[in-house]
Formats: C-alpha cells, sequence, structure tokens
C-alpha cells in the first residue's frame, strides 16, 4: 500500500452530519458507515456486531453537534483531513418534505465538497444512489434505454431523492474537473440490511411480513423494480477501495450484486414490469451465461475499482434464511 493511502487512511474522518435531529438516527447510511468504519481498519466484525453498535455511532454524531448544512462546522471538520467519506443524506424511505430532501441532500453536499477543498483534502468518496438512474418505483413506466445499465446509462429521476442523487454526482464531478482533489461517486443498489433481507424472503414465500417494530419517520417502500441489491460489507468495501484507487480527478461506480433477489430469469422479469419489446441488451452473453444477472454493469468496478460481490443471491440470504433459534 502506498504512503498516500496509508496517510489517507491513518486520518481518515468520515463526516456523518445530519440536520435533522429528531430522524438522525433513522437513516440505513449510518448502519453502512460502521461496515466502512470497521472495513478501513480491517476489523473482521460480523454483521450482528455492527448491528449492536450502531446505537454508539448516534450518540457520537449527536455528541458531535455537527451539520452538513452548516458550512463553518464543515469547514472545522476538514482540517487536517487527507480523506474525506461523505455518507450524511436523507434517505428515500424517510418522511421528510422533498424540500428537505432536496436541500440536505445537494446542498450538504457541495458544503462538503467546498470545505474539503478549501481545506487541502486530497480525495472525498461521495456516496450517490441507483435511484439517480430513475428507474425505480418512482417511475414505474420508464423502462431503461439499453440493458445492462452502465454508469453511462441516462440519469432521468423524477422524484426529489434521485434527482438530488443526479445533482450530487454533477456536482462532484464539477469538483473533480478543477484539480487539486480527487473525488470518487460511490452509486450502491439498494443496501440489503437484515431486516430488508427478511422482507424480501417473506415476500418470495408469500408470507406475511416479519414482523418489525414501526420506526418514527420511515415508510416501507416497494421492492425495487430491477430486483437488485448489495450485501453491506461488500458496500463498505467498495468505500475502502475508493480510497485506494490510484490517482483519478472523478469517477462513478455503479455498486451491486451481480444476480437479483428475483427467482425469475431477469429479462423475462423485466418484459413482465415494462412490456414488450425489452430494451436493446448491449451484452446480450451476460444473460446467457447467468440468466439471473443484474439489470446493472458492474464491469467498471471490478476492472478499475478492484471490486466484486463477495456471493450471489442464494449465498447471502442463506445466513437469514435459518429459523430463529427457540426459546
Amino acid at each position: 500500500m502506498t504512503d498516500l493511502v496509508e496517510r489517507r487512511l491513518a486520518s481518515l474522518r468520515a463526516i456523518l452530519m445530519q440536520s435533522d435531529a429528531e430522524i438522525r438516527a433513522q437513516y440505513p447510511e449510518y448502519f453502512l458507515t460502521y461496515y466502512t468504519y470497521l472495513r478501513i481498519i480491517r476489523n473482521p466484525a460480523r454483521i450482528e456486531h455492527v448491528l449492536q453498535k450502531s446505537h454508539d455511532m448516534y450518540r457520537y454524531l449527536e455528541a458531535e453537534g455537527k451539520d452538513i448544512l452548516d458550512l463553518g462546522a464543515l469547514r472545522s471538520a476538514m482540517r487536517g483531513q487527507h480523506a474525506v467519506v461523505h455518507l450524511a443524506a436523507i434517505d428515500s424511505s424517510v418522511t421528510a418534505p422533498p424540500e428537505a430532501v432536496f436541500d440536505a441532500n445537494v446542498r450538504g453536499t457541495w458544503n462538503v465538497l467546498h470545505a474539503a477543498a478549501e481545506a487541502g483534502v486530497r480525495r472525498v468518496v461521495i456516496c450517490s444512489s441507483s435511484s439517480a438512474t430513475g428507474l425505480d418505483y418512482t417511475n414505474p413506466r420508464l423502462p431503461p434505454v439499453y440493458l445492462p445499465i452502465d454508469e453511462d446509462h441516462p440519469l432521468r429521476p423524477s422524484q426529489a431523492y434521485g434527482l438530488s442523487k443526479q445533482l450530487d454526482e454533477l456536482v462532484a464531478q464539477s469538483f473533480g474537473s478543477r484539480g487539486g482533489m480527487e473525488v470518487v461517486c460511490i452509486r450502491p443498489s439498494w443496501v440489503l440490511f437484515p431486516a430488508s433481507v427478511r422482507r424480501v424472503l417473506d415476500h418470495l414465500r408469500d408470507a406475511a411480513p416479519s414482523a418489525s417494530p414501526s420506526t418514527p419517520g420511515r415508510h416501507r417502500e416497494p421492492l425495487p423494480i430491477l430486483r437488485s441489491y448489495v450485501d453491506p460489507a461488500d458496500a463498505a468495501r467498495a468505500f475502502r477501495l475508493a480510497l485506494e484507487l490510484s490517482t483519478t480527478p472523478y469517477r462513478v461506480f455503479i455498486i451491486t450484486a451481480a444476480d437479483t433477489f428475483e427467482p425469475e430469469p431477469t429479462l423475462p422479469h423485466l418484459e413482465k414490469v415494462y412490456g414488450k419489446p425489452l430494451p436493446r441488451v448491449v451484452k446480450p452473453e451476460v444473460y446467457a451465461g447467468n440468466p439471473h444477472a443484474s439489470a446493472f454493469d458492474i464491469s467498471r468496478a471490478r476492472e478499475i475499482l478492484g471490486w466484486s460481490p463477495s456471493s450471489n443471491w442464494a449465498e447471502f440470504s442463506a445466513r437469514f434464511d435459518a429459523p430463529e433459534p427457540a426459546g
């Protein structure tokens, strides 16, 4: 590992601040943050340990009392940092006015990048989202232009969250093109935490949803139309690799599992969703080799970032599919 990377990792401080104190602890990004942090310090803790520790992170954030809409606070936080992982956002599952989502996500990201550039930070890794494509439940009749969907596919979001992520990427590209600071955007699909895995498994069994306590300020979104997902530990590894990536002014990487959680093969499933004819399939060999291959193309992440998913759906879901222990 190069000296530069060692300095980045040694001085890394994830900027994790949220403007709405009442729903601060609701965001799944904070769970992902723990995965990212543990990966960076080479801690092999399992998922259960990470989730048990999540409340410590919430207390830490509250104690910091910082906010990504507070440019002054960000300027103070950036001093002496070599790299920043920016995960703070109002997630799409949070029940919040669209103007609040847009403001926190877009202005907040600009603030982070502006403060980082002023402080001489060398690299910022931004968390985008597959929602930036607009290919989700907010646009149920908007098919992909072609398959599989890569980083060059047109972005066509229509709602505040997806639009905020599209603009985050544009803001990141602007800062990266200035020189002096490298910016990498990680664009994950649905980061599938344990409760969501069990929800998917219930759906596949056509069973009643597992009982789970309601979370104030959150709502249950429909399952992703494209049936894409990513293991949280795999997503965290992508952030680590983005820190280690050789010099690049700006890059965006799609991060998702190589398959889907849909029992039906991908192309027939999409035909049912969008109707005929199917979008143009530019890599037919992908679906010939694996009929359940993702609608997203992760070639760039494999080839440039050195990232690959660690398991397929059967292997990943098997961790959560065992019966609950008695007593």
